[in-house]
Protein backbone atom coordinates (compact mmCIF):
# COMPACT_ATOMS: atom_id res chain seq x y z
CA UNK A 1 0.00 0.00 0.00
CA UNK A 2 1.45 3.34 -1.07
CA UNK A 3 1.35 6.30 1.29
CA UNK A 4 2.59 9.87 1.13
CA UNK A 5 5.29 8.81 3.59
CA UNK A 6 6.56 5.90 1.46
CA UNK A 7 6.62 8.00 -1.73
CA UNK A 8 8.31 10.90 0.06
CA UNK A 9 10.96 8.67 1.64
CA UNK A 10 11.88 7.14 -1.71
CA UNK A 11 12.10 10.66 -3.19
CA UNK A 12 14.34 11.78 -0.31
CA UNK A 13 16.49 8.67 -0.79
CA UNK A 14 17.03 9.65 -4.43
CA UNK A 15 18.38 12.96 -3.11
CA UNK A 16 20.65 11.24 -0.58
CA UNK A 17 18.61 12.72 2.28
CA UNK A 18 17.36 11.14 5.50
CA UNK A 19 13.92 9.51 5.62
CA UNK A 20 10.93 10.89 7.50
CA UNK A 21 9.41 9.05 10.43
CA UNK A 22 5.94 10.58 10.06
CA UNK A 23 4.62 12.56 7.06
CA UNK A 24 2.40 14.86 9.12
CA UNK A 25 4.27 15.15 12.42
CA UNK A 26 7.97 15.08 11.53
CA UNK A 27 9.31 18.64 12.01
CA UNK A 28 12.72 18.36 10.34
CA UNK A 29 13.47 20.91 7.59
CA UNK A 30 13.20 18.16 4.95
CA UNK A 31 9.80 17.07 6.32
CA UNK A 32 8.46 20.61 6.11
CA UNK A 33 9.84 20.90 2.58
CA UNK A 34 8.20 17.62 1.52
CA UNK A 35 4.83 18.66 2.94
CA UNK A 36 5.12 22.00 1.19
CA UNK A 37 5.88 20.42 -2.21
CA UNK A 38 3.95 17.13 -2.24
CA UNK A 39 0.45 18.21 -3.32
CA UNK A 40 1.59 20.66 -5.99
CA UNK A 41 4.01 18.06 -7.41
CA UNK A 42 1.23 15.45 -7.49
CA UNK A 43 -1.14 17.84 -9.31
CA UNK A 44 1.58 18.80 -11.79
CA UNK A 45 2.41 15.14 -12.43
CA UNK A 46 -1.26 14.33 -13.04
CA UNK A 47 -1.48 17.24 -15.50
CA UNK A 48 1.69 16.59 -17.52
CA UNK A 49 0.06 13.91 -19.72
CA UNK A 50 -3.44 12.69 -20.57
CA UNK A 51 -3.13 9.70 -18.22
CA UNK A 52 -5.74 7.03 -18.89
CA UNK A 53 -6.08 6.06 -15.22
CA UNK A 54 -7.31 9.52 -14.21
CA UNK A 55 -9.47 10.42 -17.21
CA UNK A 56 -13.21 10.98 -17.09
CA UNK A 57 -15.84 11.88 -19.67
CA UNK A 58 -19.18 13.30 -18.48
CA UNK A 59 -22.07 15.53 -19.48
CA UNK A 60 -22.19 18.12 -16.67
CA UNK A 61 -25.49 19.53 -15.42
CA UNK A 62 -26.74 22.83 -16.80
CA UNK A 63 -26.97 25.29 -13.88
CA UNK A 64 -27.90 28.49 -15.74
CA UNK A 65 -29.25 29.33 -19.18
CA UNK A 66 -29.63 33.04 -18.58
CA UNK A 67 -28.31 33.95 -22.07
CA UNK A 68 -26.49 36.88 -20.48
CA UNK A 69 -23.86 35.37 -18.20
CA UNK A 70 -20.60 37.24 -17.67
CA UNK A 71 -17.34 35.57 -16.68
CA UNK A 72 -14.65 37.22 -14.54
CA UNK A 73 -13.11 38.96 -17.57
CA UNK A 74 -16.45 40.35 -18.77
CA UNK A 75 -16.93 37.76 -21.50
CA UNK A 76 -20.55 36.98 -22.45
CA UNK A 77 -21.88 33.39 -22.35
CA UNK A 78 -25.31 31.85 -22.78
CA UNK A 79 -24.98 28.85 -20.45
CA UNK A 80 -23.15 27.67 -17.34
CA UNK A 81 -22.53 24.01 -16.45
CA UNK A 82 -21.54 22.51 -13.10
CA UNK A 83 -17.85 21.64 -12.79
CA UNK A 84 -17.18 18.11 -11.51
CA UNK A 85 -16.08 18.14 -7.88
CA UNK A 86 -13.02 16.02 -8.74
CA UNK A 87 -11.88 18.22 -11.65
CA UNK A 88 -8.17 18.91 -11.91
CA UNK A 89 -7.84 19.97 -15.56
CA UNK A 90 -10.23 20.27 -18.48
CA UNK A 91 -8.83 18.64 -21.60
CA UNK A 92 -11.65 19.18 -24.10
CA UNK A 93 -15.25 20.37 -24.17
CA UNK A 94 -17.53 18.95 -26.86
CA UNK A 95 -20.95 19.82 -28.26
CA UNK A 96 -22.41 17.07 -30.43
CA UNK A 97 -18.94 15.57 -31.01
CA UNK A 98 -17.45 18.92 -32.06
CA UNK A 99 -14.99 20.86 -29.95
CA UNK A 100 -16.54 24.03 -28.55
CA UNK A 101 -15.24 27.21 -26.92
CA UNK A 102 -15.52 27.43 -23.14
CA UNK A 103 -14.22 29.20 -20.07
CA UNK A 104 -14.19 28.30 -16.40
CA UNK A 105 -15.16 30.45 -13.45
CA UNK A 106 -17.72 31.07 -10.73
CA UNK A 107 -21.41 31.84 -11.24
CA UNK A 108 -23.84 32.23 -8.31
CA UNK A 109 -21.16 30.86 -5.92
CA UNK A 110 -20.70 27.69 -8.02
CA UNK A 111 -17.64 26.60 -9.96
CA UNK A 112 -18.88 26.39 -13.54
CA UNK A 113 -17.93 25.91 -17.17
CA UNK A 114 -19.23 28.67 -19.43
CA UNK A 115 -20.29 27.82 -22.99
CA UNK A 116 -22.55 29.14 -25.75
CA UNK A 117 -24.26 25.78 -26.38
CA UNK A 118 -27.09 24.00 -24.55
CA UNK A 119 -25.34 20.64 -24.04
CA UNK A 120 -21.69 19.85 -23.47
CA UNK A 121 -19.60 16.76 -22.85
CA UNK A 122 -16.41 17.16 -20.90
CA UNK A 123 -13.14 15.21 -21.07
CA UNK A 124 -11.08 16.00 -17.99
CA UNK A 125 -8.33 14.92 -15.62
CA UNK A 126 -9.48 13.66 -12.22
CA UNK A 127 -7.80 15.22 -9.18
CA UNK A 128 -6.60 12.10 -7.34
CA UNK A 129 -5.44 12.78 -3.78
CA UNK A 130 -5.40 9.18 -2.47
CA UNK A 131 -1.93 8.01 -3.54
CA UNK A 132 -2.86 4.37 -2.90
CA UNK A 133 -5.08 4.58 -6.01
CA UNK A 134 -2.19 5.50 -8.30
CA UNK A 135 -0.72 2.84 -10.62
CA UNK A 136 2.86 1.78 -9.90
CA UNK A 137 4.29 3.23 -13.12
CA UNK A 138 2.86 6.65 -12.22
CA UNK A 139 3.97 6.40 -8.58
CA UNK A 140 7.54 5.88 -9.75
CA UNK A 141 7.34 9.01 -11.89
CA UNK A 142 5.82 10.94 -8.96
CA UNK A 143 8.73 9.87 -6.72
CA UNK A 144 11.27 11.12 -9.25
CA UNK A 145 9.34 14.35 -9.93
CA UNK A 146 9.18 15.04 -6.19
CA UNK A 147 12.86 14.16 -5.82
CA UNK A 148 13.73 16.66 -8.55
CA UNK A 149 11.95 19.46 -6.69
CA UNK A 150 13.52 18.44 -3.38
CA UNK A 151 16.98 18.05 -4.91
CA UNK A 152 17.18 21.73 -5.86
CA UNK A 153 16.25 22.74 -2.32
CA UNK A 154 18.49 20.21 -0.57
CA UNK A 155 21.58 20.13 -2.79
CA UNK A 156 21.14 23.02 -5.18
CA UNK A 157 21.99 23.06 -8.87
CA UNK A 158 25.17 20.99 -8.59
CA UNK A 159 27.00 19.08 -11.31
CA UNK A 160 24.67 16.09 -11.00
CA UNK A 161 21.43 18.04 -11.39
CA UNK A 162 21.21 18.05 -15.22
CA UNK A 163 21.79 14.28 -15.29
CA UNK A 164 19.03 13.87 -12.74
CA UNK A 165 16.68 15.97 -14.90
CA UNK A 166 17.41 13.63 -17.83
CA UNK A 167 16.70 10.61 -15.64
CA UNK A 168 13.35 12.06 -14.51
CA UNK A 169 12.39 12.74 -18.13
CA UNK A 170 13.22 9.14 -19.04
CA UNK A 171 11.07 7.85 -16.15
CA UNK A 172 8.22 10.06 -17.43
CA UNK A 173 8.54 8.71 -20.98
CA UNK A 174 8.49 5.13 -19.66
CA UNK A 175 5.38 5.88 -17.60
CA UNK A 176 3.63 7.43 -20.61
CA UNK A 177 4.44 4.37 -22.74
CA UNK A 178 3.05 2.05 -20.06
CA UNK A 179 -0.07 4.19 -19.65
CA UNK A 180 -0.66 4.22 -23.41
CA UNK A 181 -0.46 0.43 -23.49
CA UNK A 182 -2.80 -0.01 -20.53
CA UNK A 183 -5.42 2.61 -21.40
CA UNK A 184 -7.64 2.87 -24.45
CA UNK A 185 -7.12 6.35 -25.82
CA UNK A 186 -9.65 8.85 -27.06
CA UNK A 187 -10.60 8.05 -30.65
CA UNK A 188 -12.19 10.92 -32.52
CA UNK A 189 -13.76 10.17 -35.88
CA UNK A 190 -16.59 11.69 -37.92
CA UNK A 191 -19.40 11.50 -35.35
CA UNK A 192 -18.05 9.10 -32.75
CA UNK A 193 -16.04 9.61 -29.59
CA UNK A 194 -14.82 6.59 -27.64
CA UNK A 195 -13.47 7.32 -24.21
CA UNK A 196 -12.03 5.00 -21.62
CA UNK A 197 -12.91 6.78 -18.39
CA UNK A 198 -11.15 4.82 -15.72
CA UNK A 199 -10.65 6.25 -12.26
Amino acid sequence: METRLSISNRALSLCGANSLTDFDKDETPNARLVRQQFDSTLKQALSVHEWGFCSAYISPALVSDNDNIKDSTGGQWTNAFQQPTNLLQIRKVYNENELTDYDIGVHNDRKVIFANVKVVALLYTIDITDVDKLPQYFTQYLEYALALVLYLNIKGNDRYYSGFVNQVNQILQNAIRTDNKQSRKTIESDNTIWINARG
